[in-house]
């Protein structure tokens, strides 16, 4: 009986612990957008609430995926960026997206983040992020599209 006292006290600990761990987590995602500009600019394609939602995206990306420790500045590169993006994204995909915006991030990178192609404990600015309207006219995050000048 003793030793199963002894077996359930270590599982007990083992959960606490990894509780505590979680909620640690949690926490680091919310503070990767503490302290962040958002420069939308001006914009005669898209309303100021279109760009906002473009933002939100990337802002929800960015507290999912683990790789980003802090997020330090997004802007939107502007109308004739954004429709150069829109041609550039069309020749990639099979889709034909009738609205594409680009934004530049700078953020520093968590140790580890090479797993994604990136450089682990960096800063990187004017990182480029491209999105498009899909079909039901929510923004999504154009995949390999971050490399276009």
């Amino acid at each position: 009986m003793r030793i199963f006292k002894r077996i359930l006290c270590f599982i007990l600990l083992i959960a606490v612990c990894a509780c505590f761990f979680g909620c640690t987590n949690n926490a680091e995602n919310t503070d990767k957008t503490a302290g962040t500009v958002f420069k939308i600019g001006e914009s005669s394609l898209y309303t100021e609430d279109d760009r906002n939602a473009a933002v939100d995206v990337i802002i929800e990306r960015i507290n999912r995926d683990g790789y980003i420790d802090k997020l330090y500045t997004v802007e939107y590169a502007g109308d004739e960026l954004s429709e150069e993006t829109k041609k550039y994204v069309n020749s990639l995909e099979e889709a034909e997206y009738n609205e594409a915006v680009l934004f530049y991030i700078d953020f520093h990178t968590r140790k580890g983040a090479e797993k994604t192609g990136l450089s682990g404990d960096y800063n990187y600015t004017d990182y480029k992020v491209t999105l498009a309207k899909n079909e039901q006219g929510e923004w999504i995050v154009i995949e390999g599209a971050c490399g276009y000048a």
